[in-house]
């Protein structure tokens, strides 16, 4: 796609790791699954994210001047208790389900390289106009692609997992929150944008139909979180009682055509999500997921100052929950700077949904990576959450110092 030649060669360098850090990369993950080659894929995604780092910092390097505010500062103050963590537990010798070099390696390229490097990054409107066709052009590749490639289970499994097929298959975790993400920011767009041409209007219809496919093969709970999460913003921001009437309403049918099209579909989505509180006292996955957050806690409160280590004790995995994680990591010393940057991503989240509506499409990244980190991922491979923190805050921050943009200046093609 041809980037307007206005816009910065420091914007160009974060439009092009925005694409592959979201769902530019899951379109190449596809692809490989499709043609069986899952296990090399690695060695593709191992430069491809060489390449989001590299772009990340040659427009770090190339700013004159950094202004370091409070979300920088702790930050830095997260990211040193986190190394300190990471080097202690690794010269103690404790057990851990990964090599530590790979945890401080994860989170220096997926955390902290891409949060400093955006956060520091000023956008243009016009790239911001940008990033949102280079988000539709990945959003429309992924749904296309995952609705291709797995149409045939359509009605055959309640969840796509690799046990169904002998085929190479993504995880049901990444089709599910890719295609939330994709119906999350286009249902935002459709109930923000006042002036939307026919073939706007036609465009999200039809990437919204084909993120119905994966959305419903993942069927994960989670998902159902991150979508809603968005609107509830949309409505608590808003001043109008007849917009929020409006949007309430739109919500609703998207609900009921949900629910309905899911019997098509066969996908237990719905189902999973009504059992999760039943579930919980089951051996099922959500069951086992309490159990996992109540170990993690019981670590915790055992240390509750500076937190007890990066394993799980009794588990070879991760809490699948960042905020105990972080209480397990790090204590109360490690809470504080984590939750402070969650609060400025909340109030930033806000602001950009209260005072710049036409962009409050990229809170939605924040609020479903927000989410989707309350149920998996761990610290050091939220490239989302970290990646889209920092740019909220960012955007709206470069919003508030620019001029006022015409609404025709934001209607361009998707």
């Amino acid at each position: 796609m041809k980037v307007p030649a206005v816009i910065t060669l420091i914007n160009k360098a974060s439009l092009l790791a925005f694409f592959l850090n979201f769902l530019g990369f899951y379109c190449i993950l596809l692809v490989f699954a499709n043609l069986n080659l899952l296990e090399f894929s690695r060695y593709v995604t191992v430069p491809l994210r060489i390449l989001i780092v590299s772009c990340l910092c040659m427009g770090f390097i190339k700013r004159q001047k950094y202004n370091v505010g409070g979300s920088t500062l702790l930050f830095l103050l997260f990211a040193v208790l986190y190394f300190l963590r990471i080097l202690t537990d690794a010269l103690l010798d404790r057990n851990l389900y990964i090599s530590y070099q790979q945890v401080f390696f994860y989170f220096l390229t997926f955390g902290f390289i891409p949060f400093l490097a955006i956060r520091h990054t000023s956008f243009r409107v016009d790239a911001l106009i940008a990033m949102r066709e280079w988000f539709f052009v990945s959003a429309f590749a992924f749904s296309l692609l995952a609705t291709l490639s797995y149409a045939k289970f359509i009605g055959q499994v309640g969840r796509l997992t690799s046990g169904v097929s002998t085929d190479d298959l993504i995880s049901p975790l990444i089709l599910s929150y890719c295609s939330a993400l994709v119906l999350g920011v286009s249902m935002n767009l459709w109930l923000t944008t006042t002036r939307k041409k026919f073939r706007e209007k036609m465009s999200l219809i039809v990437l919204m139909l084909l993120a119905l496919t994966p959305f419903f093969l993942g069927a994960s709970r989670g998902s159902i979180f991150a979508i809603a999460l968005p609107i509830i913003f949309l409505v608590i921001t808003n001043r109008k009682a007849v917009a929020n009437l409006k949007v309430l309403f739109a919500s609703l049918i998207a609900l009921i055509f949900l629910v309905i099209i899911s019997d098509y579909f066969g996908s237990n989505i719905f189902d999973r999500f009504l059992n999760m509180f039943s579930d919980s006292n089951s051996s099922s996955t959500a069951g086992e997921r309490v159990l996992i957050w109540k170990q993690s806690l019981s670590q915790f409160y055992s240390n509750p100052i500076i937190g007890d280590r990066m394993e799980l004790v009794g588990y070879n995995i991760y809490p699948h929950n960042i905020f105990i994680e972080v209480l397990q990591n790090l204590g109360v010393l490690g809470f504080v700077p984590f939750i402070g940057l969650i609060f400025i991503g909340i109030k930033e989240c806000f602001l950009l949904f209260r005072n710049h509506r036409e962009f409050c499409w990229i809170g939605v990244f924040f609020l479903q990576s927000l989410s989707q980190n309350m149920f998996s991922g761990a610290i050091y491979n939220a490239s989302w959450f970290w990646f889209s923190l920092a740019l909220v805050i960012s955007v709206r921050l470069s919003l508030k110092t620019q001029k006022r943009y015409t609404t025709d200046e934001l209607s361009t093609s998707m």
